[in-house]
């Protein structure tokens, strides 16, 4: 998301002309998704609202600048769906009120004529109250945090902000000696791209213009600028009157630096280089790299020809990863695959001793601080306050004699925790009582917008150790061992399915099913409650299983439609098998106790080990042995 003032002279402010633009009145609406207004008293007459507008503005003859602010709001393509009427019109609310202009009259709409849906608003610059004029100050600061906060509450595609356009400006100002002289001894298109790509620079024509970007990126990272700022020898039409027609870089020109845009991910790595190095330099196989990467948080990855240091558990599209050959050029997936043989998959049952963290929790929760408290303010019942903190992916826990605030979908584990009363002395366990009675758990259904973005790399190591100990005091097999058993075969049935559908189908083949829970995928025993042993998180059999791998190759989640023939059911067996008799016989009994303590409502024996241990002692003082 992207916004900018389109600013005009005070002789060209028109305020009815730019309102019924919005409105896109001449062309009948054709390019208009949706037009409303805010702040007048005429309410949804959009034309009796643009002479409310008027009337006020006349009231202001002193002011000799415009009295119309046009702020222009772009969208990326792929966010389309989520940008929905009452979530647009929310957006221009959260703009309206980072400029001043919350209670000032407004026209608005979104326009879907261009590759980007974006939309328009028209301020009135005039206080209806007062009739004095407002001028934001420091406006593109304050719209630019607004689009990041924005992006984060409805989960949009993140643009460069401020902070990296700045970093970028000054890489180009670092070398803008560099560039006119390139300029100035080219001879054509090519040798001109070959001249700049030295300074990590591309030359791209954008709508008529010049730009000057960052090689390896593209036009919507934002990390490019008009050239002609610069120089007005960087005119489109100078260098195509200089070089012809405009001709795209070949791409095979030598680069000797690179604008590197601010990445957390590549700082954490950094600090830990040199313990880099050695790990993958001592490693002997691609197990044991994986695993003295995961005391990192770290592990490696296949991308393209070549091979990549992530964070466990993170994406594609996060770039929380680089090049293993940034470590050191030794570390190529030739140098590599010529070591140690053919890549191999981490298991993924390491255990993390550190990992990376894009943001810490108490710095999440302070940049909300005052929404937080403005929620919790208005709340009414312990249930009404977990749904208001839900949408800010954050709940009440209770821990010790205290309440916590934690990221909803966290474990203690985690420590994605802060002490209620951190945030405010009001909001300790004590005084929230006072006020709603006796603590309530959350329900878990609630909306949430936004989310408190963390990895958990010792996760699926969680469920592999509960499950021993499951095993080891049960002497049963766990639903999470039935599963794992089955990973190659699930690997195949994802490998030969085209949708959900196909999926579910062959997943039932061995009495297992997917489902949601909170924002991932479980795989469950069918006919099996949510709780309990039988579910383990679908990434526990590959990231291939994640929710976010498996939407982005069949689409929006489909529940599974039923009705699947199942070929082999997960059902209560011992951990180990059964070789003599009578050990067959006390498991028939062992079967039969439970199920008449389940029909009577009697304690069930859940200890197969117990039940076994117990009863051979018991045949064996019984024989007087």
């Amino acid at each position: 998301m992207i916004s900018k003032r389109e600013p005009h002279e005070p002789a060209n402010d028109n305020y009815g002309r730019l309102a019924r633009y919005i409105a896109d009145a001449s062309h009948g609406g054709e390019k208009c998704l949706a037009s409303w207004t805010a702040g007048c008293a005429a309410g949804d007459d959009y034309d009796l609202a643009i002479d409310e507008v008027r009337a006020t503005q006349g009231c202001n003859q002193r002011t000799k600048k415009e009295k119309t602010y046009h702020m222009i709001v772009s969208f990326r393509p792929e966010d389309n769906a989520r940008l929905t009427p009452d979530v647009l019109k929310e957006i221009e609310t959260e703009f309206a009120r980072a400029l001043g202009y919350e209670n000032h009259q407004r026209h608005c709409g979104v326009h879907i004529n261009t590759r980007n849906m974006h939309m328009h608003v028209a301020y009135n610059m005039i206080n209806p109250e007062t009739k004095t004029r407002l001028e934001p100050f420091r406006d593109y600061y304050k719209r630019d945090t607004v689009c990041r906060e924005l992006e984060k509450k409805y989960g949009l595609s993140i643009d460069a902000g401020r902070d990296e356009q700045t970093a970028f400006i000054k890489y180009i100002e670092d070398r803008l000696v560099r560039l006119k002289q390139s300029l100035g001894a080219a001879d054509s298109w090519q040798d001109l791209h070959k001249r700049v790509a030295a300074c990590g620079i591309a030359i791209r024509i954008h709508e008529n213009e010049c730009q000057f970007a960052a090689i390896g990126t593209k036009d919507k990272d934002g990390h490019s600028i008009k050239a002609s700022t610069y120089s007005l020898d960087f005119l489109a039409g100078r260098l195509e009157k200089r070089f012809g027609e405009f001709e795209k870089s070949t791409g095979k020109h030598r680069v000797f630096e690179r604008f590197k845009p601010a990445n957390p991910f590549e700082d954490y790595i950094e600090e830990r280089k040199e313990t880099l190095r050695k790990v993958v330099e001592t490693a002997g196989t691609w197990q044991d790299l994986h695993k003295r990467l995961a005391v990192h948080g770290l592990t490696v990855r296949t991308r393209g020809n070549g091979c990549i240091i992530a964070a466990m558990g993170s994406r594609k599209g996060d770039n929380f990863q680089v090049a293993a050959s940034q470590i050191n050029r030794k570390f190529s997936k030739k140098h590599l695959e010529d070591r140690m043989g053919a890549y191999e998959r981490s298991e993924g049952t390491y255990a993390a001793e550190e990992y990376f963290v894009p943001q810490k929790f108490d710095e999440y929760v302070q940049e909300r601080k005052e929404k937080l408290l403005d929620s919790i303010a208005g709340a009414k019942s312990w249930q009404d306050l977990h749904e208001r903190m839900a949408a800010y992916g954050v709940e009440f826990r209770l821990r010790g004699n205290g309440c916590t605030i934690a990221a909803i979908g966290s474990s203690t584990q985690d420590k994605h925790h802060i002490k209620a009363s951190e945030l405010d002395r009001a909001l300790s366990k004590a005084t929230l009582e006072e006020r709603f009675g006796l603590f309530e758990k959350s329900k878990g259904k609630y909306a949430v917008q936004e989310r408190f973005r963390f990895f958990d790399p010792n996760r699926a190591l969680r469920e592999n150790e509960r499950a021993k100990k499951f095993e080891a005091h049960s002497g049963l097999k766990s639903f999470y061992t039935y599963a794992t058993e089955r990973k190659e075969k699930l690997q195949e049935a994802l490998e030969a399915s085209a949708s959900w559908q196909d999926l579910h189908k062959l997943m039932a083949e061995h009495g297992l099913e997917l489902r949601l829970r909170g924002n991932g995928c479980i795989v469950s025993a069918i006919e099996a409650k949510m709780k309990g042993n039988h579910n383990i998180t679908a990434s526990s059999l590959g990231r291939e299983f994640s929710k976010w791998s498996l939407e982005k190759k069949f689409g929006e989640f489909e529940k599974s439609a039923g009705g699947y023939a199942v070929k082999e059911a997960y059902k209560l067996e011992p951990k180990n098998p059964l070789k003599a008799a009578k050990d067959r016989e006390l498991w028939r009994i062992y079967l039969r106790q439970r199920k008449e303590a389940r029909e009577s409502g009697r304690q069930i024996v859940r200890s197969w080990k117990n039940f076994a241990f117990k009863a051979q002692r018991f045949l064996d003082e019984d024989m007087g042995r």
